[in-house]
């Protein structure tokens, strides 16, 4: 008599003729389980057991993609790497570095991956407008949040540092951790001071894991002069392109009465001092090459950015965003190129190219 009872419903929905009217077909194969209910609401069938609300479970996808994106993870980890395993081979040509390279490294990943994150927590408004895709303007990722993720990765990387370099690396964390604290409040509201500031820090982080390299006294090293040069490539580098996206910014600026270059003297001002500073860092990089080898290698190195300026020029047509993101794009694969040729010299240097 149970098992009848079992079979009455399952039969009943492949014998009637509700199951062959498509529409009704369609209700049965996306909610299954309102064939169990009466209109009234009342249970045909008090023998099944009533079935639990499932609660509502966080979306972690889409909690681990805001923290990729309120980090930019993809903008952050790969160059830094790039630049810190340059630095560190420039240092200590070996294919296996010291332990301390590596926890410099990623002190450097954790330092670099927080000031986004607190530059973030302080542009909500400005990014409405300028970056209305941004996990804080999103709600991906709360304020609170926000506050938890800086909090971790500022108290990781201080961990690492005491425990794991030596005594001599400690205070250029704490002056990194300084930094990304005071720029984004104090720093980014001062004219041409905020653009500096941020290549600065870049730059730094090519010493500091550099020195952790460095298996003997850092300026003994024979490759220090070359470490100087893409110090300066970098700075260089980072200060032009910090001036082009304050061009890209430059609505969200204006509203916000944000001082930079583009807001106060024109998007066409803001553009050729971009190009003033890549081209002295230029001159001064190819310059100091032709004093170390010979001219004909220093030329290399300037022709090696032709390209470059060549993208850079084409920013000057329209100032789009487009045309500042590809010009971005294209100088990372800029950057391996020159990387690449620094390294190459510093392998060469002892047959006196």
């Amino acid at each position: 008599m149970r098992l009848i009872q079992l079979l009455i419903p399952i039969f009943s929905l492949f014998s009637t003729n509700a199951y062959l009217n498509p529409k009704i077909k369609t209700n049965i194969r996306k909610k299954p389980l309102q064939i169990l209910h009466n209109k009234n609401g009342s249970e045909p069938y008090p023998f099944l057991p009533n079935l639990p609300n499932l609660p509502n479970l966080p979306n972690l996808p889409s909690k681990v993609n805001g923290l990729l994106q309120i980090t930019r993870a993809k903008s952050v980890i790969p160059p830094t790497l790039l630049l810190c395993f340059s630095s560190g081979f420039l240092m200590n040509p070996s294919l296996s570095q010291p332990l301390q390279f590596y926890v410099a490294t990623i002190d450097t990943i954790l330092v670099m991956s927080a000031s986004m994150v607190i530059n973030d927590i302080y542009d909500i408004e400005m990014d409405k407008i300028n970056s209305p895709q941004r996990p804080l303007v999103t709600g991906a990722i709360t304020k609170n949040g926000a506050y938890i993720i800086t909090f971790l990765l500022l108290f990781v990387s201080e961990y690492l540092n005491i425990m794991f370099l030596p005594s001599n690396l400690h205070p250029m964390v704490h002056l990194s951790i300084a930094h990304i604290l005071l720029y984004t409040p104090v720093l980014k509201k001062i004219l041409i001071i905020k653009n500096i500031s941020c290549a600065l820090l870049v730059a730094f982080s090519l010493y500091f894991t550099g020195i952790s390299a460095c298996q003997n006294g850092f300026m003994l090293n024979k490759n220090v002069d070359l470490l100087i040069i893409l110090a300066n490539l970098i700075f260089t580098g980072s200060w032009s392109n910090e001036i082009l996206l304050d061009i890209r910014d430059y609505e969200g600026d204006k509203e916000q009465r944000i001082q930079t270059l583009p807001t106060i003297f024109g998007k066409k001002i803001g553009w050729y001092s971009a190009l003033l500073v890549i081209t002295i860092g230029t001159t001064i990089n190819s310059f100091e090459l032709s004093y170390l080898f010979n001219n004909k290698l220093a030329i290399l190195f300037f022709l090696l950015h032709i390209p470059q300026i060549y993208h850079l020029f084409k920013i000057k047509k329209n100032f789009s965003k487009q045309s500042i993101l590809y010009y971005m794009n294209y100088t990372n694969k800029s950057l391996v190129a020159l990387l690449l040729y620094i390294i190459c010299l510093s392998q060469f240097r002892p047959f006196n190219i």
